[in-house]
């Protein structure tokens, strides 16, 4: 490697250092900020179980400090979001065509809205349908007691990881577009996604298989859609 191409990898080394101490102070300070709120955002989270039974529960003296904390994390990486897209734009747009800047930046702030559609969606939909299935299992002699670390971690978990399985479409066009993966090749590794997908639901979920199949089941379908999106692209 020549020196001048040592110094452009070092260069890019060093503006890539820059950009992730930018994004992790951003999520620091929002976190810092949000930790004012840090009740107003468990009294949102904990809205889906305190309509199914009255509370939640902390059983150690510190416990409540930590949920408290997390769910200031939790509001200060979404808020982040924007910072860490515009960072990533920052990043690779001098290596991009004029025709590529132009939907690069548009196409962050689309991601964005598919982060916060898939944050919503699992809020609404799946985490309280998920809650609905185990408390269905109370009786006479099981009574629910739940701890609010648990629920905070399970239902950050979610939240968070449907936010970006909403953006598998949109990464799909960007890669069809660039060259880089065509529909056919999607269908051929169809079988080993599926092992994955079950893979990632396995890892973002509590260990039950119900919700990892209810985790799986999106995916499996954005992943079609990448398939059908690529394909049109591709086509057109």
């Amino acid at each position: 490697m020549s020196t001048e191409r040592q110094l452009n990898f070092i260069n890019h080394l060093d503006e890539l250092r820059t950009r992730i101490i930018i994004c992790l102070v951003t999520i620091v300070v929002l976190s810092i900020g949000a930790y004012t709120f840090s009740d107003t955002i468990i009294e949102f989270l904990t809205r889906p179980i305190k309509e199914m039974q009255s509370n939640v529960y902390f059983f150690s003296p510190y416990e409540a400090f930590l949920v408290k904390l997390k769910a200031a994390f939790f509001a200060g990486l979404i808020f982040s979001v924007p910072v860490i897209f515009t960072q990533v734009w920052l990043f690779v747009s001098p290596g991009l065509y004029r025709n590529e800047k132009r939907v690069m930046f548009p196409g962050a702030m689309i991601a964005f809205g598919l982060f916060l559609i898939g944050v919503a969606a699992s809020y609404y939909w799946v985490w309280p349908f998920v809650l609905q299935f185990f408390l269905s299992f109370q009786s006479e002699t099981l009574r629910p007691l739940i701890s609010i670390k648990e629920y905070i971690s399970a239902c950050t978990g979610i939240l968070i990881s449907f936010g970006v399985i909403f953006n598998l479409p949109l990464v799909s066009a960007g890669l069809t577009k660039l060259g880089i993966v065509h529909h056919t090749f999607l269908r051929k590794q169809r079988r080993w996604v599926l092992v994955i997908i079950f893979i990632v639901a396995a890892l973002i979920t509590p260990p039950d298989v119900f919700t990892q199949i209810l985790i799986a089941i999106p995916l499996i379908v954005l992943y079609e859609l990448c398939i059908v999106i690529s394909w049109f692209l591709r086509k057109k």
